[in-house]
């Protein structure tokens, strides 16, 4: 099931089969995620798997094991004997994620080693499909093509162990990354701070990287805080808890 995938829609019944339920899962736990990205689930929604089963025409064993997926990335909390909730950050938690960020990334960037012409050229493949995806109301691809053109970055540096660490602090913000990155504003800003980025790597101008790298950093922190319009929800079946849209 892709990101750009609406709620809505009903899945092929899943084969027999080992493989066939480790790729429900996936598909289940891409699927949810990307509810919670979008603003489908809101901080403080109870998951119920019985609905979510039926929603998107599995069993609820993959649901089960992308529920369990999604709370050990603390995308969702787990209450005993109450069930899974949505979790909902406060401010100062985000703040202090972004905080750790803000330490994090730098020593990534400052010991990555450079780029090749081939691996410029990927990360400018990235950015181009950033750009398709300005005008598009998947905010989910979105963060997902921009993650992985940080990530392309931050992996040439030999620091496996924060870079391990950065991977799990943005996974705890997807939700904030989804709000500062929702309007098709943010977006330009967004591609065109990448650009900027991609110039300082051809130019091997460490100092130039490292500086637009803290402003593209703070500006989407910034915007996370204060959206100039709110992600635009999708037509989730159990919006409100235990009532199917009619």
């Amino acid at each position: 099931m892709s990101a750009a995938s609406s709620p809505g829609t009903r899945t092929p019944a899943a084969a027999e089969g080992p493989s066939a339920t480790e790729g429900s899962v996936a598909a289940v736990t891409r699927q949810l995620r990307t509810w919670i990205v979008n603003g489908s689930l809101l901080p403080g929604v109870q998951l119920r798997q019985d609905e979510i089963a039926e929603q998107l025409n599995v069993s609820r064993l993959p649901v089960r094991e992308a529920l369990q997926i999604l709370t050990e990335r603390q995308l969702l909390e787990h209450r005993r004997h109450r069930g899974y909730f949505v979790a909902n950050r406060a401010k100062d938690e985000i703040d202090q994620l972004n905080r750790m960020l803000d330490l994090l990334e730098p020593e990534l960037i400052q010991s990555a080693r450079w780029l090749e012409p081939d691996e410029l050229d990927y990360l400018k493949s990235l950015n181009a499909q950033l750009e398709d995806l300005v005008d598009s109301d998947d905010v989910a691809s979105f963060i997902d093509v921009n993650r992985l053109f940080h990530f392309t970055i931050f992996s040439y540096s030999p620091m496996k162990v924060i870079l391990g660490e950065v991977e799990r602090l943005w996974t705890l913000i997807d939700a904030n990354t989804a709000r500062s990155l929702a309007s098709p504003a943010e977006k330009r800003r967004t591609v065109k701070e990448h650009s900027t980025m991609i110039s300082a790597l051809e130019r091997r101008s460490r100092t130039a990287l490292l500086r637009i790298s803290e402003t593209h950093r703070t500006e989407t922190y910034i915007s996370g805080r204060n959206p100039a319009t709110t992600v635009s929800p999708g037509s989730v079946a159990y919006r409100s808890p235990g009532k199917k849209r009619p």
